[in-house]
């Protein structure tokens, strides 16, 4: 008796699962970070994008090129993937250059810095809603990276 209740029970769980939507596993960013600045970049460096109690929403890649001589950051999305959701990326030179990309993005945000000579720093966010809304993961750097 207590197996088939079991198995009723399991079954009505997994029906009740299979009906509710969003509770399918997290969709993949079909973008990597050197896709989105340029086959000449090479990573350089990555931090997760965190919320404040721990959770993943992406990561921050700090990508540099010596044929354009500039660094490009990526913040790619592993959570809100295909949703358009406020997603920031920056990086800064000690020299006063920056880049920052800011907007409602499905899957990234990206920019690039020219920064011979001096270091850098970059980081990323990642919003629950658009227009800078809900809950929010972040990732930020020290200086570093120095060229």
């Amino acid at each position: 008796m207590f197996k088939r209740t079991l198995a009723a029970v399991s079954a009505c769980v997994a029906a009740t699962f299979a009906l509710v939507p969003g509770v399918a596993a997290a969709a993949t960013n079909p973008y990597s970070a050197t896709e989105v600045c340029g086959s000449s970049y090479h990573l350089q460096y990555s931090m997760p994008v965190k919320t404040t109690v721990g959770a993943e929403w992406g990561r921050v890649y700090l990508l540099y090129s010596a044929t354009t001589r500039k660094n490009c950051v990526v913040t790619l999305k592993s959570a809100y993937v295909g949703t358009a959701t406020t997603t920031t990326a920056y990086v800064d030179a000690q020299n006063g250059a920056g880049g920052y990309d800011s907007d409602n993005f499905a899957y990234y945000a990206s920019d690039y810095v020219s920064a011979p000579g001096t270091c850098v720093m970059f980081g990323g966010y990642i919003y629950s809603r658009p227009d800078s809304g809900g809950t929010y993961a972040y990732a930020h750097s020290d200086w570093g990276w120095c060229g």
